[in-house]
């Protein structure tokens, strides 16, 4: 998921995209609970990944899912859900020593307005 969050942010370059904004709102909450486990051991940040991070990430993708099926195929904005879609498998794990491969791999594309 490096480049997810990358491709909604494009899509907000050229103007109002809300789908595109509503998407980087839910990532930047993920960010949040990234930040805050920052430092922290393994446990606490294994627990906050799965207790808040994978709620989040679930909903995210119920979320995006439900927006596919209201857009045009070929519309950049069903591109870029498509593109976080194919990569979910990536998003959804934790690990058992509290690393996340998961979030911060989901959000490791770089963004000024996501913060």
């Amino acid at each position: 998921m490096v480049h997810v969050r990358r491709e909604f942010f494009a899509l907000t370059r050229n103007g109002p995209a809300p789908i595109a904004e509503e998407a980087l709102r839910r990532i930047a909450a993920l960010y949040a609970v990234e930040a805050e486990a920052r430092g922290k051991p393994p446990g606490v940040r294994r627990t906050a990944r799965q207790t808040r991070s994978r709620v989040l990430v679930a909903n995210l993708f119920t979320w995006l899912e439900a927006q596919l099926a209201r857009l045009p195929a070929r519309s950049p904005t069903a591109e870029a859900i498509r593109y976080a879609l194919n990569h979910r498998e990536g998003s959804s794990g934790s690990s058992t020593t509290g690393a996340s491969r998961s979030t911060a791999t989901l959000l490791s594309a770089p963004s000024a307005r996501c913060a």
